[in-house]
């Protein structure tokens, strides 16, 4: 069972599950209840075409840091524990 396992920082896992449903919460809360996804999104069609090649741009370029960040941890992670 998952009680009395650690993960993610040492955490117990229920705590990190509260915590991914709190954030998952306000993200939807913010997001859709409020219609700041939707309004964003009317107004992205409204922009010129460099902002948007920009902010596409933009996203893209954290989105592979994002994965590079991941893979780099992935090997510490192996070496740190011996893996």
């Amino acid at each position: 069972m998952l009680i009395g396992k650690r993960c993610f920082l040492n955490f117990p896992i229920p705590v990190v599950i509260i915590l991914f449903f709190a954030l998952a919460f306000a993200n939807f809360n913010i997001l859709v209840m409020r219609g700041h996804g939707i309004k964003f999104e009317r107004e992205f069609d409204k922009l010129g075409k460099t902002r948007k090649i920009l902010l596409v741009t933009s996203c893209a370029v954290l989105l592979l840091a994002t994965i590079v960040f991941f893979i780099h941890t992935i090997s510490a992670y192996k070496h740190h524990f011996h893996l």
